[in-house]
């Protein structure tokens, strides 16, 4: 095996060098020094000699010259000259130097620095952020590495502002996923969650992603839904030279890992790779089969649909060391004379976790100053998860004014979940009588995304057109996800599956499709504003398409004569298959709810008009207005559901301020009005529970979008490179705000989705980003920052709520806070680095506070999750010019995930449990 590797590296490394000859390549890149844009046409030359080029559409430029040490000097038409001086330049090898020119007007005699070869990404982000039009934070990829987080769903929790739900699920400004979007590459992908608007974060790993910018105001070339912050995913572009990856990850979770109590079940030959290879699938033919009893048991499908039970028991399993695989390669080369960028990727990733003893509790009020409780449950809940990644990206030179992209995606995850609960259920069985529920499922989630993307600058006027058309298809399966419940019954000595009471054993079959177009055209015309500064007209279009199926089966197991005898695994023996009425053991009956099948349509067309006006030298406006149609369609395949309609057109203005109060400090302010459309899931009447016996979450075709109007005021400062310090101040106010909501009307414990009249949002952010002066050094490097976020939320609430928080509250208001609304968010990290011996370390903190997670019904108080504080470690080492390794430790606190009623002062438990803590080590090759 080492052998190969060293003819491989042998290989690769000749191939590079035969490439480039004897010559050594300078690459890089111009940009304006004051507002951090690239530069198209700048000059670049090799002083003392005749070689030179001109930046392209990027900035970009590429020379040839032998092996030496040279000075490069770099000027543009109303900037001043710049000159980098020791140049090393490597037979076969590129140098990478970037240049930023000032203005003519900031300095009047040459610049000339000393080479620089690498780039500081974390810096490039805050420049982005610093002349951003709008309010922007961003993490870098060299920040990502830093904290050492594995997924995006891990690194933008970083971000000031922003927190995470149930490790996928981000929230902006403490507004839940709903107000947030999230884009790849700035094309719209879609949720891999039925359940969810927002995108599961999770499934993108870290070494496959450039940066996260997070914008949180809106501006009319951006798309309109979305309120508490827009996410874009840049992935990795090609490199400016070869470069060769490879980085190993083992670890361990303390809770599962080596648990000899680990829950788990027989899955599939092919689970690893995050498919299922078909062995749960439900027997051909029995889907099409009618919703009757006997005739259904009789037939060979119904036989097959049984046996799949007695395949999966649980079992006890310990799970093997959680470990990660990363690969990526990248390089310049020439296609029929033109420069091709590419870089390849691919990343596998196993994890597991869980617990033992959770709590599980739900409550009823029976009378004013009474909560009584009807489950009083143990949870034991184990997950295993299997994660893919692949990504190629591509980009085509045509030549300097015009380029072409192409970026394929692949991502596929599997989870295999199993859980068991035990305890009182006392709503509908006898104190003490002890209830039993058990479920397992296997979760396939996958996207597929491909995106054709153009660039092109005109001679006129330096015109400049972008557009993107992305195709994506994406989809969950969970093709046998099952419940059992059941209990023991003192009176008849022994134990019963009580249907009266709750749900008969059942299987689920769930299939999600989903095809998303996305299709964008962004046209720019530079022209000469006030103050002879350079203004930009921007314009251009969008059009979106999604379609959604949605399937579901359900196969009850009816248990004949009372023949259950407390084993799962007898139950469903095959032998014990009822063949006759009078028989005894049970029959298997299609119990398919058409409700739970539908289809749903989107399409939203859109276009802008604004512009970027400088109006004097300190102050800038960017104003315009968005147009965006919408026409969402959801229809079940039951004929006597209502069907979800909704199509609205809305003009959503913005307008944004910004004044630069002296060199490197700015105040912004901004208004503008923005959209949340009700999902596909949200409007139709599918129903599902979490657990046998718990609540049922209905949908609502009768949902309008939420519209919202915006106010932001900040004040930014960067002082040196790399420091930052920031305040700012908003305010929302929202018509027609989504939530969730416990039914009162309904008979049984249903959570359905509503709009809610009104509601406000307000609070403030600060964040601070310093490197440590006093404790630095050339050698030795501290840098520590912090973010806080501070918010307040109303929502009116009808009458029948209001009058229900009466009987608990004489004094209660008819307002609460917002679904999912946290108070704070607070973040923090201390990095030292040493760089003699390229040592690194790392500690972060963060946590959120109370947010509510569930409006109850009648006189039983809201659910709410609880504050966690959350502490992670990470230790880097360089280990001379291609390893490096790296320690990392996650959760360190290991707080309980608490949510809980609070009633006349005191704490009852909705849900509690721990995920534990997480131990890694990893090592990195670079060639």
């Amino acid at each position: 095996m080492n052998r190969k590797i060293g003819i491989l590296t042998t290989l690769l490394s000749m191939m590079s060098i035969l490439a480039l000859g004897q010559n050594g390549t300078i690459r890089g890149t111009v940009y304006d020094k004051e507002v951090g844009e690239t530069l198209i046409g700048a000059a670049v030359v090799v002083e003392g000699t005749s070689k030179g080029a001109a930046t392209d559409l990027d900035g970009a430029f590429s020379i040839s010259v032998p092996a030496g040490t040279y000075s490069l000097k770099a000027s543009f038409i109303s900037y001043q000259e710049v000159i980098i001086k020791d140049v090393v330049v490597k037979p076969g090898q590129v140098t990478v130097l970037d240049f930023y020119l000032p203005s003519a007007s900031e300095q009047l005699t040459e610049v000339v620095i000393e080479a620089k070869i690498a780039r500081n990404t974390e810096n490039a982000v805050m420049l982005m952020q610093k002349n951003a039009s709008s309010v922007m934070d961003g993490i870098s990829s060299q920040q990502i590495r830093k904290m050492g987080d594995s997924d995006a769903a891990g690194a933008i929790r970083r971000v000031t502002g922003v927190s995470v739900q149930d490790g996928k699920y981000v929230s902006v400004r403490g507004l839940g996923d709903r107000y947030s979007k999230t884009l790849l590459n700035g094309v719209e992908i879609p949720s891999l969650d039925p359940e969810r608007n927002a995108v599961q974060m999770d499934m993108f790993p870290t070494n496959l992603i450039d940066n996260m910018l997070v914008y949180k105001t809106f501006t009319p070339d951006k798309p309109g839904d979305f309120t508490g912050g827009l996410i874009n995913l840049v992935t990795k572009d090609f490199p400016e030279k070869f470069t060769l990856q490879f980085s190993t990850t083992l670890g361990f979770n303390d809770q599962s890992t080596f648990n000899q109590n680990f829950l788990t079940y027989q899955g599939s030959s092919t689970d690893w790779l995050g498919v299922d290879n078909g062995s749960r699938d439900v027997p051909a033919g029995a889907l099409d089969l009618p919703q009757t009893s006997y005739d259904f048991v009789n037939s060979p499908e119904a036989q097959a649909t049984a046996r799949r039970f007695q395949h999966n028991p649980i079992i006890t399993n310990q799970p093997r060391l959680d470990q990660t695989y990363a690969f990526s390669i990248g390089n310049q080369t020439k296609l029929f004379g033109k420069e091709l960028g590419f870089l390849a990727a691919i990343t596998y990733r196993y994890t597991s976790g869980g617990y033992e003893n959770g709590v599980v509790g739900r409550y009823e009020n029976p009378s004013p100053g009474l909560l009584r409780i009807n489950y009083d449950l143990t949870r034991n809940n184990f997950s295993e998860t299997n994660l893919w990644g692949a990504m190629l990206n591509g980009n085509l030179k045509l030549n300097s004014r015009n380029k072409i992209g192409l970026t394929f995606l692949r991502n596929q995850s599997g989870e295999s979940q199993t859980q068991m609960l035990q305890g009182q259920f006392y709503q509908e069985l006898p104190s003490g009588q002890p209830y039993f529920t058990q479920s397992t499922s296997w979760t396939e989630r996958f996207i597929t995304s491909g995106q054709l993307k153009g660039e092109h600058v005109l001679n006129w006027r330096d015109t400049k057109i972008n557009w993107i058309s992305s195709l994506t298809s994406s989809g969950q399966r969970q093709p046998d996800l099952n419940f059992f419940a059941y209990d023991f019954d003192d009176t008849k000595g022994g134990y019963q599956i009580n249907s009266a009471a709750y749900q008969d054993p059942a299987r689920f079959d769930r299939t999600m499709d989903e095809i998303n177009s996305d299709n964008r055209m962004d046209i720019e015309i530079p022209f000469v504003g006030f103050a002879d500064k350079t203004a930009k007209l921007m314009f251009g279009g969008r059009f979106l398409y999604k379609n959604r199926d949605f399937t579901e089966f359900q196969f009850d197991f009816i248990d004949q004569n009372g023949s259950f005898n407390g084993s799962v695994d007898d139950f469903f023996d095959y032998d014990n298959i009822v063949t006759g009425q009078s028989d005894t053991g049970y029959y298997v009956i299609s119990n398919r709810q058409l409700s739970n099948t539908y289809n749903g349509l989107q399409t939203v067309s859109a276009a802008y008009l604004m512009t970027d006006l400088p109006v004097t030298e300190k102050l800038k406006f960017i104003f315009g207005v968005r147009f965006e149609r919408t026409d969402i369609q959801v229809e079940s395949q039951n004929p006597n559901d209502r069907k979800g309609n909704l199509v609205q057109n809305d003009f959503l203005p913005s307008v944004n301020a910004m004044y630069e109060v002296v060199k490197d400090m700015n105040i912004r302010a901004s208004y503008n009005r923005s959209l949340a459309r009700p999902t596909f899931r949200e409007m139709a009447p599918f129903a599902s529970y979490l657990f046998a016996g718990d609540y049922v979450l209905v949908g609502n075709p009768s949902l309008d979008r939420t519209l919202v109007d915006n106010l932001d005021l900040r004040w930014e400062w960067y002082p040196a490179l790399g420091d930052f310090l920031s305040f700012s101040l908003f305010y929302k106010e929202f018509t027609n705000p989504i939530e969730r909501k416990i039914t009162p009307e309904a008979a049984n414990l249903e959570v359905s989705f509503v709009n809610t009249p009104s509601a406000v949002v307000y609070g403030f952010e600060a964040e601070v980003r310093k490197r440590l002066n006093m404790i630095s050094s050339e050698k030795n490097e501290f840098l520590v920052g912090a973010n806080y976020s501070y918010i307040v939320s109303e929502t009116s609430i009808d009458q029948a709520e209001y009058q229900a928080r009466l009987e608990r509250d004489p004094n209660a208001k008819d307002t609460r806070p917002m679904f999912g609304q946290s108070p704070y968010i607070v973040n923090g990290y201390l990095t030292y680095n040493n760089h003699p011996t390229d040592l690194s370390f790392t500690a972060s903190f963060n946590q959120f506070g109370e947010r509510l997670a569930f409006v109850s019904r009648g006189g039983v108080p809201d659910v709410y999750e609880q504050p966690r504080p959350t502490l992670d470690l990470m230790v880097e080492k360089g280990l001379g010019e291609h390893f490096v390794v790296s320690l990392r430790a996650r959760n360190l606190l290991n707080p309980d995930y608490a949510f809980t009623h609070d009633f006349q002062g005191q704490q009852y438990d909705f849900e509690r449990f721990t995920v534990g803590r997480t131990f890694r080590i990893s090592v990195k090759y670079l060639f």
